[in-house]
């Protein structure tokens, strides 16, 4: 049954950064409140905008029940719009083992009230899966009363954005614990190339498409599939950005995808 609780995420409210997370300001309580700082400006944008940027959002209550949602949540979620979301809680909406883990992961939020930072491998009750890194914020009302959760999820084709958002727009910052993860997950090639992992990605694939797959196809992959952009995994293979988007577009025709995301979720299947 749904139960959307009582907290308010107006699309004209602004989100700010507050303490370890976020909190929720009335726009003249928002505009009140930067003209009071001194020397300091705390980052901040409108629900409404913050739905429209590049980036899957999320309001969730201590229940882990959804209280609002970007359009692209909602549709990540399987749901045809914002509206049929609302409401739903994470044990109607993924198998036993993902609720779980999401679940677990909204209560460390909670309970430290700070940032946490998971990589989650979720599969709805459709069976349709996906693996991307959530990014979770304590939320915290004008007179900071944890309330609920602001949560991000950054999938692997759109990676490089999320976090350059996050990060860009200051709610993660160069001082916080979660902003040394990104840099690790996100800047660093953090896991070698396996030959025998590659290798056996080539035959699967090659086998499964009738197509043949070159390694240097399947590398660029590997770092894809880890949310590399094509600029650090240009680095990491000693390859021109260009080059590895040729690489990628040309695997894109063999095994008949339109998007990176495809790509990887074909990789996945194999």
């Amino acid at each position: 049954m749904k139960n959307q609780g009582k907290l308010d995420t107006s699309q004209e409210l602004f989100v700010q950064r507050w303490m370890n997370g976020v909190r929720l300001v009335r726009p003249d309580h928002f505009y009140r409140s930067r003209a009071s700082e001194v020397g300091q400006v705390l980052p901040a944008i409108s629900v409404s905008n913050l739905f429209s940027m590049p980036i899957n959002a999320f309001f969730l209550n201590q229940q882990s029940i959804m209280l609002n949602v970007s359009e692209k949540t909602a549709n990540l979620c399987g749901f045809e719009k914002r509206k049929d979301a609302i409401g739903t809680g994470v044990l109607n909406l993924l198998k036993k083992e993902s609720a779980q883990s999401i679940i677990a992961h909204d209560h460390q939020v909670l309970k430290h009230r700070s940032i946490v930072l998971k990589e989650q491998h979720i599969v709805r009750l459709d069976d349709f899966q996906r693996r991307g890194v959530e990014i979770k914020f304590p939320l915290f009302s004008e007179a900071d009363t944890l309330i609920g959760i602001l949560g991000f999820t950054a999938l692997p084709d759109n990676m490089y954005e999320s976090f350059n958002f996050l990060m860009s727009s200051g709610f993660l910052t160069p001082t916080s614990f979660v902003e040394t993860q990104l840099n690790n997950y996100l800047f660093q090639v953090s896991a070698k190339i396996n030959p025998q992992e590659i290798n056996a990605l080539i035959v699967k694939l090659s086998e499964k498409y009738g197509q043949p797959i070159s390694k240097r196809e399947v590398e660029c992959l590997f770092y894809l599939m880890r949310g590399k952009s094509a600029r650090e995994t240009g680095i990491a293979l000693h390859l021109s950005q260009r080059t590895v988007e040729i690489y990628l577009d040309r695997l894109k025709d063999k095994l008949n995808c339109r998007k990176k995301s495809e790509l990887i979720e074909k990789a996945l299947d194999c």
